[in-house]
């Protein structure tokens, strides 16, 4: 059975409750009346403009936490590229050491050379020395016997010059 609605409107049932036909007075007198924006009354000043954020505040932890670790990075890529370059530096100071340490190297092997030649001619010098002596003392041996053989020369002439003489 329907009920008959009774008064000015007939109200049909729906889901969710009563539905009019036509608005009641109550919502008739709820509704009012709105101006239009003015668009020509627009912010330019930029004072009165509000800052809007730029990320949602649930959002802020997670933006500073990813800020944080890009600073982080750039701090740490600073570090790699300093340390890079004291690698740079010492792999140059090894190289210019190690050709230094070969530069020594064949200044040793030439010193080295030199102190053969040297001992060789030290042991040429007191072979000659000793030679030389041994040839003087059969010099002076030579040097004896003429001296000795010229004082015997000279005596056997005097003694012919005392001889001859009477």
């Amino acid at each position: 059975m329907a009920e008959k609605a009774v008064g000015p409107t007939s109200r049909t049932r729906i889901r969710g409750g009563l539905a009019s036909s036509a608005p009641s007075a109550r919502r008739l007198s709820s509704m009012s009346y709105t101006a239009a924006p003015n668009l020509a009354r627009k912010v330019s000043d930029p004072k009165f403009v509000k800052a809007a954020r730029a990320t949602p505040l649930k959002k802020r932890p997670q933006v500073d936490q990813a800020q944080k670790q890009r600073e982080e990075l750039a701090a740490l890529q600073e570090q790699l590229s300093g340390l890079q370059k004291k690698l740079l530096e010492k792999d140059e100071a090894l190289r210019s050491a190690e050709h230094l340490i070969r530069r020594i190297s064949a200044a040793n092997a030439a010193v080295d050379e030199l102190r053969n030649q040297l001992s060789e001619k030290e042991s040429l010098i007191e072979s000659t020395g000793s030679e030389l002596h041994g040839a003087k003392d059969s010099v002076g041996d030579v040097d004896m016997e003429k001296m000795s053989g010229d004082s015997l020369t000279i005596e056997q002439n005097r003694n012919l010059d005392i001889i001859s003489e009477p």
